[in-house]
């Protein structure tokens, strides 16, 4: 990934991050009201529209539990743990997991890419970029057969691509 990529991605995160802690901010202070601020709905109305969220309703209050802010969609709840020094590798007990969507780009995780991350076939989204990952790409991501983005850049790989890899069908990124 480029750094001009990776500097967009960082700064759309903090973004996002900042816009969803003044909307919470917000409606704890409008709650009663059961209205979001205009520039906050502005604010929302972008995020959806980069997401590419078609279903959140600005008009509704989304602390009445009758919104469709309460329905976690795909991506919605991911699995990033970006940028926390977290060292070693994936645990094992993770292939036991459902995941749809794990990002665990700028840590310090070393060793081979477990093979066992083939497990978790329910992926879609795999990001271990800037880590420190070494040896070859276990040809067990095949069987990723939902995984449409797989990110293993700024690692310490070595070797081949797998021709495994061709069988992920789904796969639009690597």
């Amino acid at each position: 990934m480029t750094p001009i990529a990776s500097m967009s991605r960082a700064f759309f995160s903090f973004m996002f991050t900042l816009t969803l802690l003044l909307f919470f901010k917000a409606t704890t202070v409008l709650a009663q009201s059961g209205s979001l601020p205009e520039e906050e709905k502005n604010a929302l109305h972008e995020i959806a529209d980069q997401l590419g969220k078609k279903d959140w309703d600005f008009n509704l209050n989304p602390c009445d539990g009758n919104s469709n802010w309460s329905t976690p969609k795909r991506y919605d709840m991911p699995c990033d743990l970006n940028r926390n020094f977290l060292s070693g590798t994936i645990p094992k007990e993770w292939e036991s997991t459902n995941l749809e969507y794990m990002s665990l780009i700028v840590n310090r995780l070393s060793k081979p890419i477990p093979k066992y991350l083939g497990n978790i076939t329910t992926l879609v989204y795999l990001n271990l970029e800037s880590n420190s990952f070494n040896g070859t790409i276990p040809t067990e991501l095949e069987k990723l057969v939902n995984l449409e983005n797989l990110i293993l850049s700024d690692n310490n790989l070595t070797g081949e691509l797998p021709i495994e890899l061709n069988n992920l069908k789904k796969l639009t990124e690597l």
